[in-house]
């Protein structure tokens, strides 16, 4: 029973936390806000940010992915054109 008091407690936790770094608000202020340490917010900010650049490097390369299966199609047909 008590872990999942804890576990819920923490999952409280980082969504305060989240829904503060989605706001775009500092480490100290989400700390004061959600009356917590200092290092709890930012050890969860740490997580946000490492998750927000695995996501971000996904999405280019996808978009990069694209851009060049739509291109050296189109790359070949000028190439054979001028042959």
């Amino acid at each position: 029973m008590r872990k999942t008091n804890k576990t819920n407690k923490q999952e409280k936790i980082r969504k305060d936390c989240q829904r503060e770094y989605e706001k775009y608000r500092s480490i100290k202020h989400a700390s004061i806000v959600l009356r917590r340490y200092k290092r709890i917010a930012e050890k969860y900010y740490k997580k946000f940010e490492r998750q927000e650049s695995i996501e971000t490097d996904v999405d280019f390369i996808q978009t990069q992915r694209s851009v060049k299966n739509r291109v050296l199609p189109r790359m070949d047909y000028i190439l054979d054109k001028l042959e």
